[in-house]
């Protein structure tokens, strides 16, 4: 079995004819179902890359190109940009070493933890302030929304409404209980 070209490598072989229009359809296919790590630097062609890396990985991995879609996820843009270099980072070493077993697991910690992690990042006080603009993560359009409220983002934290009572409270408490004592005395 030979050798599969590294990419940067140039192949030694001319692809078949038909392989041509497959890619070529499979990239007008992929320009219509976008995912977050596709609205960024064009020039990684991570949608090319990741289509490739599928293919191989058909028989062990079914719903490869199906996972693509992160429709329930809005990033910033700082956090667009970290999420699509650190894919071209884990794509590259998995096609360096030529292990693909490892794809579906960033896939699903893509999915579960790490997009939910910015999606809050971005929502959230310190990064945003009063409102952001996100990017959603099928359609790379960006749109502006208000912050999450501080209890969304920190539950069981206090705010500095409630602080301000809880300061009142002790204060009054205090002189309730230090002027029957200074009379007492």
């Amino acid at each position: 079995m030979p050798s599969q070209p590294r990419w940067g490598q140039p192949s030694l072989q001319q692809p078949p004819a038909g392989l041509m229009w497959t890619l070529a359809l499979g990239g007008i296919f992929l320009a219509a179902v976008e995912a977050c790590v596709f609205c960024r630097f064009p020039d990684r062609e991570l949608s090319g890359r990741l289509a490739q890396l599928c293919s191989q990985m058909e028989v062990q991995w079914k719903d490869c190109e199906v996972s693509w879609t992160f429709s329930a996820f809005a990033l910033d843009d700082a956090s667009l940009n970290k999420i699509t270099e650190k894919t071209h980072r884990v794509l590259r070493v998995m096609e360096i070493k030529g292990s693909l077993y490892s794809l579906p697991s960033y896939w699903q910690w893509l999915r579960k933890t790490k997009l939910r992690e910015y999606n809050r990042e971005a929502l959230c006080p310190p990064a945003c302030r009063g409102s952001t603009i996100l990017y959603n993560c099928s359609t790379c359009q960006g749109f502006e929304v208000y912050c999450w409220p501080r209890k969304r983002c920190f539950p069981g934290s206090h705010d500095l409404w409630e602080a301000r009572i809880l300061l009142l409270f002790v204060c009054g408490t205090a002189l309730l209980l230090g002027v029957p004592s200074l009379a007492v005395e």
